[in-house]
């Protein structure tokens, strides 16, 4: 199941022979995200955009541990607002890694790092409130939560922005052509999301 951490354990007397593959099942965690439909929908979604994004044989340590972060949320969390919230977060790590990355940092205009309140659809870059102004049909709202220091739990109207937000940037760099399942996935997700704001 999506989710499940497993132990694996590979035998070949040399690469190029057929091996052997054994495996143990290390943390049963998918079975716990189940009792929440949201916490599931955010666990089959994440498992499959990782498993569809990354390159077979490389390594992405980063990644790894951060999504392996996220499973244990999306299972243990105490509301589901904090374990989706880790979600977008994680979201914007794997679009990083893949080099894709957003610069929620710094204001695209100005420079500074106040006010943020929107993205920039073609450069992924943050602009503050007063700088938007002319521009605010053509930019995405960037979520309070995103630019917070505190830990707070994101509401479910900066969910939903946010999922709107990652999900912009993985449509258009990470989604293959054809890959309807997928995008079903996310739609699933984010449409649950919006019911619950």
């Amino acid at each position: 199941m999506p989710g499940n951490r497993v132990a694996t354990r590979w035998y070949a007397r040399t690469p190029e022979q057929l091996g052997h593959l054994t495996l143990e099942l290390d943390r049963p965690a998918a079975a716990a995200a189940l009792g929440d439909p949201l916490c599931a929908r955010a666990l089959e979604w994440a498992t499959a955009i990782t498993a569809a994004s990354l390159a077979e044989g490389h390594a992405y340590p980063l990644l790894y541990e951060a999504l392996d972060g996220l499973v244990v949320l999306l299972c243990l969390a105490p509301d589901p607002r904090a374990a989706l919230g880790a979600l977008v977060r994680y979201e914007l790590v794997l679009l990083a890694e893949l080099g894709f990355g957003l610069d929620l940092t710094r204001c695209a205009v100005t420079g500074g790092g106040d006010d943020l309140a929107y993205v920039s659809p073609k450069s992924g870059r943050a602009v503050n409130r007063a700088a938007a102004a002319p521009w605010l049909d053509k930019l995405l709202p960037l979520p309070g939560f995103l630019v917070r220091r505190a830990n707070d739990w994101p509401d479910w109207a900066e969910l939903a922005q946010g999922l709107a937000l990652s999900g912009y940037f993985i449509e258009r760099e990470l989604v293959p052509n054809g890959a309807d399942a997928l995008r079903e996935t996310r739609v699933r997700l984010a449409s649950a999301v919006a019911a619950m704001g």
